[in-house]
């Protein structure tokens, strides 16, 4: 890979992501391919960010100096189980799981890795399917407003890339990945390259 060739070549990326994704994340809304396709290739080499937490949803109950006879039971009500879906399997177990509308995403982030599939991808009727799908996980993870920052400028500018990509019918699925990222908590990351792409046009 290009990461490769620069260790061998004694480049070195920056010990910090922030200044390499700022200096090159301009790049992924190039109209070419190959610039977009090593672009990413770098990113990837640095360690995946973690996805961002609302503290507010933190339960620190464990972390308090409390006796155990100061934290009442946890109640079970029928509005607490409405949220929940019961899942059986064939041992005839049943486990409660939280409904989508409650799910948030944690742990690491793995969009970077998921935009350099999508560029990866050879572009035709046989991968259509494949690179769409990619993309709507994109637009679900910008949905949650939980990327870090450099992720969410990273994917923003990435989607305005890809509509360079002459394959018409896979354009619809990266505007409506935009729309979802600008009506999300990640609407500056999709204004500022929108505006510079408005005024190259």
């Amino acid at each position: 890979s290009i990461v490769k060739v620069m260790q061998r070549i004694n480049m070195v990326l920056h010990d910090t992501p922030n200044d390499t994704f700022d200096l090159l994340i301009p790049n992924l809304r190039s109209s070419n391919h190959f610039l977009r396709l090593h672009t990413l290739q770098i990113l990837n080499g640095y360690p995946a960010l973690p996805f961002v937490v609302d503290h507010a949803d933190l339960d620190i109950t464990d972390d308090l100096d409390e006796e155990p006879s100061f934290r009442p039971p946890p109640s079970r009500s029928s509005e607490d189980t409405e949220g929940t879906t019961s899942v059986g399997n064939k041992q005839g177990l049943n486990q409660s799981m939280p409904s989508a509308s409650s799910s948030s995403p944690t742990g690491i982030c793995d969009i970077m890795s998921i935009l350099l599939s999508i560029e990866s991808a050879p572009v035709n009727m046989t991968s259509e399917r494949s690179i769409t799908s990619g993309i709507s996980r994109v637009e679900v993870l910008g949905r949650t407003g939980k990327l870090p920052i450099i992720y969410a400028e990273a994917a923003a500018n990435y989607l305005f890339g890809f509509l360079y990509i002459k394959f018409a019918p896979l354009w619809p699925s990266a505007v409506r990945a935009i729309v979802t990222m600008a009506s999300a908590a990640h609407e500056p990351s999709v204004w500022v390259p929108l505006e510079i792409k408005l005024k190259e046009d």
